[in-house]
């Protein structure tokens, strides 16, 4: 099946990443993070990020996560979008439809939901974060 772009949403990631841990781990998880969205970067697929956080939540955990320039990974980013909306406006802004659509979700919950919108093309991020790695 060809994809035309990828559509992630990531809040559980952000998430864990701001949890107190090791700053080690925290560095090694933030390096797998972007030798992933590098590989999307480098494979041609505009990405857009979808999220429940607020625009100054998300824009504050993906600089901590990926650092200062952290939102030029993104195409695009669809923050306090409703649920029952973000995909459908994802797609729009992408300019594809959902079967040429791939959804990165980091819970089962995020995969589910696009799902229900016609995506069926769902990864799960740690898989694809298995694969990304050098």
């Amino acid at each position: 099946m060809a994809i035309d772009a990828i559509v992630a949403n990531m809040d559980h990631v952000w998430s864990a990443l701001a949890a107190p841990r090791d700053p080690a781990q925290r560095n090694e998880q933030g390096d797998a993070i972007k030798s992933l969205l590098q590989r999307i970067r480098d494979d041609g697929y505009p990405l857009l990020l979808v999220s429940d956080m607020n625009a100054e939540s998300l824009n504050s955990v993906i600089s901590d996560a990926l650092g200062e320039d952290g939102i030029t990974w993104f195409s695009a980013i669809l923050a306090s979008q409703p649920c029952s909306d973000r995909y459908a406006i994802a797609v729009h802004t992408l300019e594809t439809s959902p079967h040429r659509v791939m959804a990165l979700g980091s819970s089962e919950h995020e995969l589910a939901e696009a799902r229900a919108f016609g995506i069926a093309h769902c990864v799960h991020l740690n898989d694809a974060l298995l694969h990304a790695s050098p």
